[in-house]
């Protein structure tokens, strides 16, 4: 009897095909979403993962809102002996102004995000720039083309070109310093894209920033000192240590696991949102299904009928209904795997492209 259900299904789909592309149809969008958002989710935390350490610049990052006392200056530094090697980055909001009598069709002052490094900065992660030259030469101390006594390097925004008037090689003032623009960054691997900015890029050495003038008591800063270790060091151990003796800092010591709280926070949202989208849609998916079936069988009730009236039972009759459910899910499955699949590669090269066109 197994036999002659499994040849009743197989007749019956071949007869009414037609009629189960609906049925087809909803599973395979269903399953599709479900192995699109999946794959999507894990490729980007992979993707993630990989470049966390980029995200953050370092092995570890001390964070904190002002200086750090000499005490625990030493106490960074001592790290050297244990061949780790620290980066000292200050973030701050400062004023760029044009060069009293500069003649430009832009405005004269503009609000930047001003970020000193030091020469070994980064230590992950690819720096972007144009010209396409080590940061540290650019950033360098220059007399040629400085209306004042020296002048400092820097490298910019191209937004703080264009809202500003100027050039590649023409000076501005940050604070009490002058500096020559040398070239435009384009990328920069321990800072997340997101739509709130106060103000264009502006990247200086460490030297540029203590004659800006700006730090000082009260000043509003961000100072982030990176630690790379050596590559057989563990990490955890150090982080704890660190966190102990810096406790009276008030700094926050993190890793690169820890990188971009505020990105991976939105990712999760992210990979939750479009795993609902996935669901909603294979439930709907699922109401297809029992309508298409539902109404697939009412058409069949002479069929049943008859074969009730030549001698079936109603086991053979469910065995066959179920065998050709059970076919026609498997179809939709797979063909929804595949179509997950497409999804899955099709869109990210689809985002690349239109970010690529703006």
């Amino acid at each position: 009897m197994t036999r002659f259900a499994l040849i009743m299904a197989w007749r019956e789909t071949r007869a009414a095909w037609r009629h189960f592309f609906y049925f087809l149809t909803c599973i395979a969008i269903g399953v599709g979403a479900l192995v699109a958002v999946s794959l999507f989710s894990s490729h980007l935390e992979l993707a993630v993962t990989k470049e966390a350490r980029g995200l953050l610049g370092g092995d570890l990052e001390v964070r904190l809102s002002r200086r750090l006392s000499a005490t625990a200056l030493a106490t960074i530094n001592a790290l050297g002996e244990r061949q780790i090697a620290m980066t000292h980055v200050s973030e701050l909001i400062g004023m760029a102004a044009q060069i009293t009598g500069a003649q430009t069709d832009g405005q004269p002052s503009q609000i930047v995000e001003l970020k000193a490094v030091e020469s070994d900065y980064p230590f992950y992660g690819t720096l972007r720039l144009e010209p396409d030259r080590p940061l540290w030469e650019l950033l360098q101390p220059r007399t040629a083309g400085c209306p004042a006594t020296r002048c400092w390097g820097a490298v910019v925004q191209e937004s703080l070109l264009i809202r500003m008037g100027l050039a590649v090689g023409q000076p501005l003032t940050i604070g009490q310093a002058t500096f020559l623009i040398t070239g435009v960054v384009r990328t920069e691997p321990d800072r997340m894209a997101n739509a709130f900015s106060l103000g264009p890029r502006v990247l200086v050495g460490q030297d540029a920033l203590l004659a800006t003038d700006l730090v000082k008591l009260g000043s509003r800063i961000r100072e982030r000192y990176l630690l790379k270790t050596p590559g057989t060091m563990p990490i955890e151990p150090l982080l704890y240590e660190l966190r102990g003796r810096l406790a009276n800092e008030s700094a926050r010591v993190s890793t690169y696991r820890d990188a971009q709280p505020q990105l991976k926070q939105f990712l999760e949202q992210l990979t939750r949102y479009l795993g609902l989208i996935g669901l909603t849609a294979l439930f709907v998916g699922g109401m297809g299904v029992a309508t298409s079936i539902r109404a697939f069988l009412r058409e069949k009730l002479v069929t049943i009928a008859i074969l009730k009236t030549v001698g079936a039972d109603s086991s053979t009759i469910i065995r066959t209904y179920a065998a050709q459910a059970l076919f026609l899910g498997l179809t939709g499955s797979l063909a929804g795997l595949a179509l997950g699949l497409a999804l899955e590669r099709s869109v990210p090269w689809m985002l690349a492209s239109w970010f690529a066109s703006d």
